[in-house]
């Protein structure tokens, strides 16, 4: 019986067990299969009901991760027309300094920044600009990135819980796979059980979904040696296949080298 690992997916455990049950639910010769059917039956029901949970979960998931992509971009945004509008404060009061102490290195960081930092790049601007906070510019402005920044944190608190749901119910869709596996090796043991005379019988009742390719077989037989003749044996080997009157190499002695002709003796020639 080919049993689905830990590791593999979902899916091929609620095949596995969907191939099992309906097996056992179309014989009807002992009142075994019966029951195995609606064993397995409620197994595939409750795995199925759990994936696609877990499915649900990985779209809410996705569209909460858009949310946090649109509230940074806003940020982003209001980072940009704010300093925008600490420039003109400046040109008509020079005194106030508004945009070197709100952005001393530039607002290109800030820009980029994402997630739980761009909520501190905030907060940290907001601490800069505490000296001219009453401007009505500068309150003006500091009051949008405010509501901006709420927008992200309340995105990233919903994203946090998300994460949180989604693993609970991927720890519910794995318990779910290991009662198919259980199911599965109960049933193996009563229908080894029931068989006796003919365990043959009992790999009907089992999908077998792991099969060796033609590639895999081939590669095996090319890694494999090929086993090795006694001395004696390769002897008789090579007296049956040699024609008449062909001498045996020594057996466990390399053959010599032939010397090049360059390295040969020299024939005398007749003159």
């Amino acid at each position: 019986m080919q049993t689905p690992r830990t590791t593999e997916t979902p899916a091929l455990h609620l095949e596995v067990g969907r191939f099992h049950a309906r097996v056992c639910g179309r014989d009807g010769s002992s009142p075994l299969f019966a029951q195995l059917n609606q064993k397995m039956q409620d197994r595939c029901v409750a795995l199925k009901a759990k994936m696609a949970a877990v499915a649900a979960s990985e779209e809410a998931s996705r569209d909460l991760a858009a949310d946090t992509y649109v509230a940074e971009q806003e940020i982003w945004d209001e980072v940009r027309d704010f300093q925008i509008d600490l420039l003109q404060l400046d040109k008509q009061d020079a005194s106030l300094g508004a945009r070197a102490k709100a952005f001393p290195e530039g607002f290109g960081e800030i820009v980029t920044t994402r997630g739980e930092a761009l909520l501190k790049e905030v907060g940290d601007l907001k601490e800069r600009l505490a000296e001219v906070k009453d401007h009505p510019v500068v309150a003006a402005g500091l009051a949008r990135l405010d509501a901006k920044a709420l927008a992200l944190a309340q995105a990233l608190t919903a994203q946090r819980d998300a994460r949180r749901a989604h693993q609970q119910l991927v720890s519910e869709e794995g318990a779910a796979c290991q009662a198919v596996r259980e199911q599965l090796k109960s049933a193996f043991g009563l229908l080894t059980d029931l068989f006796k005379s003919s365990p043959d019988r009992v790999e009907r009742f089992f999908l077998r979904f792991r099969k060796s390719t033609p590639r895999a077989k081939k590669a095996e037989s090319a890694t494999t040696p090929a086993p090795r003749l006694a001395p004696e044996l390769e002897a008789a080997r090579f007296a049956v296949l040699s024609p008449a009157g062909a001498q045996r190499p020594r057996v466990g002695r390399r053959p010599l080298a032939l010397k090049s002709r360059s390295l040969a003796t020299p024939v005398a020639r007749p003159r």
